[in-house]
């Protein structure tokens, strides 16, 4: 194999003979993108073969690469089927950790309408809207008299509205400023 042309070399050429200049930097590139094809040609079948051989860990592509950025250290070193074999064994202890973890998060949850709550079902599979009472006192109910107390609030002067000015009042700011509103 020959030694590589420098880019130092080259430019040199470039006043003494600028066609045989051209003409290797024309071969380092072809070099360069035949170098670089091959790699995604490796990269292309190695995704292949580890696919074929874990059809299960397909769906889970971008969970695989983040395990294989993240141990390229431990990974690069080994044999490109010993690298598949651990690279397989770690995405599955991942993902089977991650499920683990949802589940637990799931068990802790606590669902609105779900069945078990109320008798009221739809016949859609879920629950009717109305399970929830509409109370009318101050600490709940249903969004609608939520708004409705809010606007009355807001009718009797007990509450701005955001972006609204009022003509003649005005609140006290760092108890040393007043601003209008």
């Amino acid at each position: 194999m020959p030694n590589p042309i420098t880019d130092q070399e080259i430019s040199d050429l470039m006043f003494v003979d600028p066609a045989k200049a051209l003409a290797l930097h024309a071969e380092r590139v072809k070099a360069e993108l035949r170098g670089e094809y091959q790699r995604n040609q490796g990269q292309s079948q190695f995704w292949d073969q580890f696919y074929a051989d874990n059809p299960e860990l397909r769906a889970d592509h971008d969970e695989v690469r983040l395990i294989i950025n993240n141990h390229m250290s431990e990974l690069a070193p080994l044999p490109v089927s010993k690298a598949s074999a651990k690279l397989a064994e770690m995405a599955h202890e991942h993902i089977k950790n991650k499920e683990r973890k949802r589940a637990e998060e799931r068990e802790g949850a606590v669902y609105v309408g779900v069945p078990g709550i109320s008798e009221n079902h739809s016949p859609f599979g879920g629950m009717n809207r109305d399970y929830i009472g509409a109370d009318d006192d101050e600490s709940g109910g249903s969004l609608g008299s939520i708004i409705n107390r809010r606007k009355a609030a807001r009718a009797a002067g007990g509450i701005l509205r955001p972006g609204r000015r009022r003509p003649g009042r005005v609140i006290e700011w760092n108890q040393s400023r007043s601003l209008p509103l």
